[in-house]
């Protein structure tokens, strides 16, 4: 039997692997993508809006490291299993312990019994206890420094989580010779030259620049684009704010429940972090100190009551999220041309179409990594390179699929075909 064609999906072939390629977005993602293809002796020049790299998401004082495994869907495992070992590697390479990361290890407890369970049976793969174990009450306390958590949960300990003050990351992935970084300049208009196929940016200065290839990795920002703009549905923006403990603590461990806690450094430990969607204030504010304290406050009080509420600092981020929660990593297409293509996906999901997807050459996306990118980010700029060099793909195919931007067009005409067969 013959497997129905999935061209969307499939086939894409990069018409420009020349070594010239531009990144919009000076964060995790973008310097990731800008790294992956710099040591394949890429020449990139990345674009950042702001004054400097990182001053957004990506500007946290420490960021953690560490696969929050949910469910049993394999993309998902996949991704968060490649991204761990990945970054993990990467953060040992480029960083200095202890002053730029530090892997003490992480510590998520089963705070419900939805989770007790799922952590139960994520310990059944093999692949996962090479990165973490359960550990009970007892444990906790001994390796979090004799600190005992009222609570009495257990817990998924890995032991090589870390820490990552992920400016100092950003800064060391662009630190080559092949990267070009231009702040200051913001991207405001991308448009497809019909003479050669070349990209033409406009940024904010009123300069034209010509790529081969580009790759968008400015989060929410990204659907200002014309060519991205019908992506703007399918993503959401989520504000965080951390509170910065400007104290110290006797942790020696990361502990995660609904939100984490991190041992000092410098006499300053975080606190983090609010999930608040589709809000656009930059404010700080002391509800959300509070929001924050109150997930430690019953389960490790001897911290939290020693903090004065009058010194605590904040930093507000916007993360981007897709509907699914999982990144748009990889080639897009034209929207108005996909979906003449391929509509007859309306009138049948399973309809058989082979015709070639209609590509935007040479555009890529890697972006909606959420609260999640110091896990994702960095592979998913491997994924980007392998791309754009027509490699053989390093993930499966379930996962390709499951990250594809072009799901959420095939997913439009699909829903329009179930909701006619409904009537």
């Amino acid at each position: 039997m013959r497997t129905r064609p999935q061209p969307w999906f499939n086939g894409y072939i990069n018409q420009n692997p020349t070594k010239q390629v531009a990144v919009i977005g000076g964060g995790i993602s973008g310097a990731s993508t800008a790294y992956s293809l710099a040591k394949r002796g890429f020449n990139v020049t990345l674009f950042e809006k702001n004054s400097d790299l990182a001053l957004e998401a990506s500007g946290n004082l420490q960021a953690i490291l560490y696969a929050n495994f949910f469910g049993n869907w394999q993309p998902n495992l996949e991704l968060s299993g490649l991204g761990y070992n990945y970054s993990n590697n990467l953060i040992r390479q480029l960083l200095i312990p202890q002053t730029d990361f530090d892997d003490c290890g992480i510590i998520q407890l089963a705070y419900s019994d939805k989770l007790h369970k799922q952590q139960q049976q994520l310990i059944q793969h093999k692949w996962l206890t090479q990165l973490a174990r359960l550990i009970s009450p007892d444990e906790i306390a001994d390796i979090c420094g004799n600190t005992r958590l009222i609570n009495n949960n257990s817990g998924l300990y890995f032991p090589n989580g870390m820490w990552v003050c992920p400016a100092n990351l950003v800064k060391a992935l662009v630190n080559s010779s092949q990267i070009t970084v231009n702040c200051n300049t913001e991207i405001i208009q991308l448009d497809q030259l019909t003479a050669n196929d070349k990209w033409q940016l406009l940024d904010n200065n009123n300069h034209h620049h010509q790529f081969d290839n580009v790759v968008v990795c400015n989060a929410f920002y990204a659907t200002k684009f014309s060519q991205l703009q019908p992506l703007a549905k399918h993503l959401r923006i989520i504000r965080g704010q951390i509170s910065i403990i400007n104290q110290a603590n006797n942790l020696k461990r990361v502990i995660c429940n609904s939100g984490y806690i991190t041992p000092s450094i410098n006499n300053r430990f975080i606190i983090g972090a609010t999930f608040k969607f589709d809000n656009l204030s930059n404010e700080v504010r002391d509800c959300e100190h509070l929001e924050n304290l109150a997930n430690f406050t019953s389960l490790l009080p001897q911290i939290t009551a020693a903090i004065d509420m009058n010194t605590i600092e904040g930093k507000v981020g916007f993360r981007s999220t897709s509907n699914d929660y999982m990144p748009l990593v990889g080639p897009l297409a034209k929207y108005t041309i996909f979906k003449e293509v391929y509509k007859n996906l309306a009138k049948d999901a399973n309809y058989w179409l082979d015709e070639p997807c209609p590509y935007l050459n040479g555009l890529f996306l890697n972006l909606g990594h959420g609260s999640k990118g110091l896990l994702t980010a960095p592979i998913s700029g491997e994924i980007i390179a392998n791309y754009i060099e027509n490699n053989t793909s390093l993930i499966s195919k379930k996962l390709q699929t499951a990250l594809h931007p072009n799901r959420f067009y095939c997913r439009e005409l699909i829903k329009n075909s179930l909701e006619r067969n409904s009537l």
